[in-house]
């Protein structure tokens, strides 16, 4: 009797499994329907096509760091953050290695330089954050 209840314990356990597999696939092939791939580039609007980092903002903005600039895409369009010499409170490097977003909104971006700015994307304007500060120390940003 214990040698038929086994048997039937693992043709259960193979039923099951096969029927989780089949639900997979299915599920997969609907998933593929309703989903498409689309390419962004420089032609439409990236500032360069060597990315070096993405996340989403709470907003449901994508940010994308590129060694040209901080790219923000809201779905249909970029806008691009670049440095500027007349600006003190800009970039001093277009190159862009990592960011990481804040509880608060904020984006603190590092740059090819070794540089820290926190980036308040409502008044679109960056901070440097220098070396010198004792916050810079303890700012436990993790890129």
């Amino acid at each position: 009797m214990k040698k038929h209840s086994l048997l039937l314990s693992d043709i259960r356990r193979k039923l099951l499994t096969l029927l989780l597999l089949g639900g997979l696939f299915s599920a997969n092939a609907v998933a593929a329907d309703k989903y498409s791939v689309e390419r962004f580039g420089t032609n439409e609007g990236l500032s360069q096509n060597a990315v070096m980092y993405i996340n989403q903002d709470k907003k449901g903005y994508l940010w994308i760091a590129t060694w040209d600039g901080l790219n923000k895409f809201d779905g249909s369009r970029f806008s691009v953050y670049k440095s500027n010499a007349t600006s003190r409170s800009s970039l001093l490097n277009n190159r862009i290695n990592s960011f990481s977003i804040a509880k608060n909104g904020y984006l603190w971006v590092s740059t090819y330089d070794n540089r820290i700015y926190r980036f308040n994307p409502n008044t679109e304007i960056f901070q440097d954050i220098p070396h010198s500060l004792p916050e810079y120390k303890n700012l436990n940003i993790k890129f």
